[in-house]
C-alpha cells in the first residue's frame, strides 16, 4: 500500500510538471498567432491538453481511492470564470463531434462558492465526454443552478419537481428565439423561464460578457448546493441499466465500437468524487430519445468578490483602504488555498525556482515559460535551479526581491525548507514579509496546511499553471 501510494504521489508530480510545460508553452504561443486556422489548431491542442489531464486524473484517483487517499480541497471559487473556462473546452469537444450545444446559467446564482473547482471540472468533463460518446446527432446542453439548504433539491425524475427542466421529449429544433436561431429550442414555457432568469452560452460565445456578472447579493458562509444538469440527445438506456452506469470498468452499451472508447472509469470515479464533495448524481434516461444527468454539490457562498467581478474604480479604493502602507507587508495570517487577488504585488523583481532542470539550462522548460511569462507582464525575473540556489539568491537579492514562486520537491533543499529560511532572514534582518507562492504538482488536498503556515507560504498554485491567475496576483493596482 504504502509503495502504491509513493508511486502515485511521484507520478502526479512528474506529469504536472510536463503538462503545465506543455499548457504553458501552448498558452504563450497563444499571443504569437494571428492567423486563424493556426489559432484553431491552437485551440484543439489546449483542448487535447485539458482532456488528458483529466483522463490522466481519473487513473490517479482511481489509484488514491484503492490506498484510502482520495480527497477533495475546497477553494474560493469565481463562479462565473470557472464556468467559462470549463466551456472553453467543453465547447470545443461538442462541436468537433459535429453537435449542437449550449449553457444556460441562472443570473441568481453567488458569484463565489467555496468549492473544489479542480474535481468539479474533472466531473464535469467527464460528463460531457460521455454524452458525446453516445450522442451521434442532436445536441449537449448544460444547465447551472444553485439553491440553498433550506430549499429542497428537486430532480427531473420526480413527479411532482417544481423545477423547469426541459423533456427529453419536448426539444422543438427549428423554432427561432428572440428573431435569431437557436441551436436548440425549448418548449414555450420552459423558453421564457430560460429567457429571462438564465444567462447564455454557445459556440460563438464562450464567456461571460461584463455586464452579465452572476449575482453579488449574497453573504458569505450561505450553505447551498450548485446544481448543474447535462443533457444531451443520445442513444439513451433502458430503466435497468442505470444501475450498472457507476461501476468501475463497466459500459452499459452493447455497441463493440462504443465500448473501444474510454477507460470505464469516468462514471465511476464521477459519482465517487460527487459523494465526496457532499452531494449526489441523478440520472433520467429514455431509450432512444437521450439523457440527463443531474449532479448536486455543496457549496456554501464565499467572500471577497474576485478581481473579474468588481469594477476598476471599486477594486482601487479597496486596495487603496487595505494598503495605506507603502510595505504592502504581508505579516497577516492567510489561507494559502484561497488566493487573494486582491493583494497587491506591486513591485517588480521576483525570484523563481522549479525542479524539472535535470543537467544543463537548456532542459528547465518550466522555469524557462515561468520566466518568459512574468518578463512578458513586465517583472525582473531571477532564477533557481533549486532549493538551496532559491535561498542563496534570495539573500544576495533580498532588499529588492519582491515576491518568490518555488516548486517543492527540488535537489539539495525543498521548496518548504527554503521557504523557512528565507522568512527566517527576513525576520533576522528586519525586512518587509513578501508573498511566497508555492507552484505544485502535489494534490491540494495532499499539503498540510499547518506546513504551509510553518515555512510562511502565502497562495498555492497546482500545475497545470494557468497563468491568467499568475496575471491577476500580480496586476498592478495602485
Amino acid at each position: 500500500m504504502k509503495e502504491k501510494e509513493a508511486y502515485l504521489l511521484v507520478f502526479s508530480h512528474e506529469f504536472r510538471n510536463a503538462l503545465n510545460g506543455l499548457l504553458g508553452s501552448l498558452q504563450l504561443l497563444s499571443d504569437f498567432i494571428v492567423d486563424s486556422k493556426l489559432k484553431s489548431l491552437l485551440s484543439s491542442a489546449n483542448v487535447c491538453g485539458t482532456v488528458l489531464r483529466t483522463i490522466t486524473q481519473n487513473l490517479l484517483d482511481a489509484g488514491k481511492y484503492e490506498v484510502e487517499k482520495l480527497e477533495t480541497a475546497c477553494s474560493n471559487t469565481d463562479l462565473g470564470e470557472f464556468l467559462t473556462n470549463f466551456w472553453q473546452v467543453a465547447a470545443e469537444l461538442i462541436k468537433n463531434k459535429n453537435l449542437r450545444g449550449f449553457v444556460k446559467i441562472n443570473k441568481n446564482i453567488p458569484a463565489n462558492l467555496m468549492i473544489d473547482n479542480q474535481k468539479l471540472l474533472q466531473v464535469l468533463l467527464n460528463l460531457t465526454s460521455n454524452s458525446i460518446k453516445f450522442t451521434d446527432e442532436g445536441h449537449i446542453y448544460f444547465v447551472i443552478d444553485w439553491v440553498s439548504s433550506q430549499e429542497k433539491i428537486r430532480f427531473s425524475s420526480e413527479s411532482n419537481s417544481k423545477t423547469i427542466h426541459p423533456s427529453l421529449l419536448e426539444l422543438n429544433e427549428t423554432e427561432e428565439h428572440d428573431g435569431r436561431e437557436e441551436p436548440i429550442q425549448m418548449p414555450k414555457q420552459t423558453s421564457k423561464f430560460f429567457s429571462s432568469n438564465f444567462y447564455h452560452l454557445n459556440f460563438e460565445k464562450r464567456s461571460l460578457q461584463a455586464n452579465e456578472a452572476l449575482s453579488k447579493e449574497w453573504k458569505a458562509g450561505i450553505n447551498g448546493y450548485l446544481k448543474i444538469s447535462v443533457v444531451d440527445s443520445g442513444i439513451g438506456m433502458e430503466e435497468e441499466d442505470k444501475n450498472r452506469l457507476f461501476r468501475k470498468f463497466s459500459q452499459v452499451s452493447d455497441d463493440p465500437n462504443r465500448r473501444s472508447q474510454g477507460t470505464g472509469l469516468g462514471l465511476w470515479i464521477t459519482h465517487e468524487l460527487v459523494k465526496m464533495m457532499g452531494g449526489t448524481i441523478n440520472v433520467t434516461t429514455m431509450k432512444g430519445k437521450g439523457t440527463i444527468f443531474e449532479v448536486s454539490i455543496k457549496a456554501p457562498t464565499s467572500s471577497s468578490p474576485l478581481l473579474s467581478s468588481i469594477s476598476n474604480a471599486d477594486r482601487n479604493e479597496r486596495i487603496n483602504e487595505k494598503f495605506k502602507s507603502k510595505s504592502e507587508n504581508y505579516s497577516e495570517k492567510v489561507d494559502p488555498f484561497n488566493l487573494d487577488l486582491e493583494r497587491p504585488l506591486l513591485r517588480e523583481k521576483v525570484l523563481i525556482a522549479d525542479d524539472d532542470c535535470f543537467n544543463t539550462d537548456d532542459d528547465c522548460f518550466n522555469l524557462k515559460i515561468l520566466q518568459d511569462f512574468l518578463s512578458k507582464i513586465g517583472k525582473e525575473v531571477i532564477t533557481a535551479r533549486n532549493g538551496q540556489e532559491l535561498f542563496e539568491n534570495f539573500k544576495i537579492h533580498s532588499h529588492n526581491i519582491t515576491a518568490v514562486i518555488t516548486d517543492n520537491y527540488m535537489p539539495r533543499k525543498s521548496g518548504f525548507d527554503a521557504a523557512k529560511q528565507i522568512n527566517q532572514h527576513i525576520q533576522t534582518q528586519g525586512l518587509a514579509k513578501i508573498p511566497i507562492i508555492l507552484l505544485t504538482g502535489e494534490e491540494k488536498s495532499l499539503i498540510s496546511k499547518q506546513a504551509l503556515e510553518d515555512c510562511g507560504i502565502t497562495e498555492v498554485l497546482l500545475k497545470p499553471i494557468d497563468f491568467k491567475i499568475i496575471s491577476k496576483l500580480f496586476e498592478k493596482r495602485s
